[in-house]
């Protein structure tokens, strides 16, 4: 179906927000297949590269919570991925990622948890043939957070009371070659709640720990332990207290993105807050300072905010209340260094509860962003950045 985005402009220049003269309207393209069960979450996570579009949607399934993933080419439906033994409470597709033919699906309720590779076959009869299972003894959500860049994948199996993270390489098949450590206390901290990965660049979010920690690989070698640890440059937050730095990392070209809640002083009201690392022979918080609308969720234990990054895009997405606040995305643009256009978007036919925001992704100029709780069983919307928005350089996908 067609549906609308109001898009209300923002200049953001040291600090300050300026509104412009005149509120834009952009069209696009919103829905979900036919046939999705009442909880499916449909959105609950997306993923883009090239022409490749991946959603999942961890509730759908004959089998309560087994979960299904959908694959689109050019906006066209091609695939519907299940693990191979589809089980009760899966959670199939709470993660996903893509890139070129390669779609990578987390299912952290399958057990410990397991991740499914998935890769495209010009003639094969189901399109994507299952590569790998990854599984990890003694983990404990492993699968919560994936993340795929050329031939390494990372994985996060964010336990509660710690967390791990690992790096696989892709020879035939993905095989284990790292696992990602700290010099510092995880304790509580949910060590790989989200990871992303861009070249030589490796970002685990500790959101229990309000930091991301950052590995650079050297030599063709990942560190065991991290090269840098982000903290944001407000520890209490805009104007109240901070919660889950790191819920949402995104990396692109040398810059670490980061999304954050923090809740209003002496309320319960949130805001979903996004910050920028540039890699200039150090991390440097170049925070952007605006926030999004955010509250008590649906969805993902209550705070589902998520973030993509890309040349000079950065997307930000808050799920959603179910109180009064609509829910809200945003996405930026720095014209120059230092300097951030920031459009907010707000969908024409969601309401509270829809979970839109709650996962988002970038690559060239489309954008998607997911609403696992549309309708009762999810929705997706995809969009195009205006022309002058393109950036010259498409890079690799950011996601969730």
């Amino acid at each position: 179906m067609e549906a609308c985005l109001s898009l209300l402009p923002f200049l953001v220049l040291a600090g300050s927000i300026a509104a412009q003269k005149h509120p834009i309207t952009v069209c696009e393209s919103s829905g979900a297949p036919a046939g999705l069960v009442a909880g499916a979450e449909f959105g609950a996570a997306v993923a883009s590269h090239g022409r490749w579009s991946v959603v999942g949607a961890p509730g759908d399934g004959v089998l309560s919570g087994q979960g299904h993933v959908y694959v689109a080419y050019y906006g066209t439906p091609v695939a519907k991925l299940q693990a191979d033994v589809p089980a009760i409470g899966q959670r199939f597709g709470q993660a996903v990622d893509v890139f070129q033919r390669s779609v990578v699906v987390g299912a952290p309720g399958d057990g410990a948890g397991s991740v499914f590779a998935f890769e495209y076959q010009v003639g094969a009869p189901s399109r994507f043939v299952s590569l790998n299972r990854l599984t990890v003894s003694g983990t404990v959500l492993f699968g919560r957070a994936v993340a795929v860049d050329g031939d390494t994948l990372v994985v996060g199996a964010p336990d509660p009371t710690g967390g791990r993270a690992f790096v696989y390489q892709f020879a035939g098949n993905w095989q284990l070659v790292a696992e990602l450590t700290s010099s510092l206390d995880l304790t509580n901290g949910s060590f790989g709640a989200a990871v992303d990965i861009h070249g030589s660049v490796i970002a685990v979010g500790v959101p229990g720990k309000n930091r991301v920690h950052v590995y650079e690989r050297a030599g063709g070698v990942w560190p065991s332990t991290e090269t840098a640890v982000l903290s944001p440059s407000d520890p209490s937050g805009p104007g109240g207290s901070m919660d889950r730095f790191g819920h949402d990392v995104a990396v692109n070209q040398g810059v670490v993105a980061v999304v954050s809640k923090f809740i209003l002083s002496g309320g319960t009201l949130m805001r979903a807050h996004g910050y920028v690392f540039r890699s200039t022979g150090g991390w440097s918080d170049m925070s952007i300072p605006f926030t999004v609308h955010g509250g008590v969720s649906l969805f993902d234990g209550g705070d589902p905010y998520a973030i993509g990054v890309q040349d000079s895009w950065l997307v930000l997405g808050s799920a959603g209340p179910i109180d009064t606040w609509a829910p809200t995305g945003m996405y930026f643009e720095e014209a120059v260094p230092g300097t951030w256009f920031a459009t907010e978007l707000f969908p024409f036919d969601a309401s509270p509860g829809d979970g839109f925001g709650a996962s988002v992704a970038i690559h060239g100029n489309r954008v998607l962003y997911g609403a696992p709780g549309f309708g009762g069983t999810g929705s997706l919307y995809a969009m195009q950045l205006p022309a002058w928005d393109q950036p010259t350089q498409p890079g690799a996908p950011a996601k969730r």
